[in-house]
């Protein structure tokens, strides 16, 4: 997802909602023999800025964790105070 401002930041946190309902849920028909489950591990969120693409600068790690859930309790809106930085 691109989050281009700050105001983007909290639709990021929506995702990270979402993915976790999708993971107790499931994708298509057949969910309760188990087919279409899902579940997201070993996550790492980076944020790439202009400078990255621009000058070859480091990307920037926002979170991180072996679960969905690790990730979303580590993250929040405020992480993305760098996103109008240059």
């Amino acid at each position: 997802m691109d989050v281009l401002c700050k105001e983007d930041a909290p639709l990021f946190l929506r995702v990270l909602e979402g993915l976790r309902l999708l993971e107790d849920d499931s994708l298509g028909g057949g969910g309760s023999r188990g087919s279409g489950r899902v579940s997201f591990s070993k996550l790492k969120l980076v944020w790439r800025g202009r400078n990255y693409y621009a000058s070859g600068a480091e990307e920037k790690e926002i979170g991180a964790g072996d679960t969905l859930a690790a990730v979303q309790s580590a993250v929040t809106a405020s992480e993305f105070g760098f996103v109008n930085e240059e």
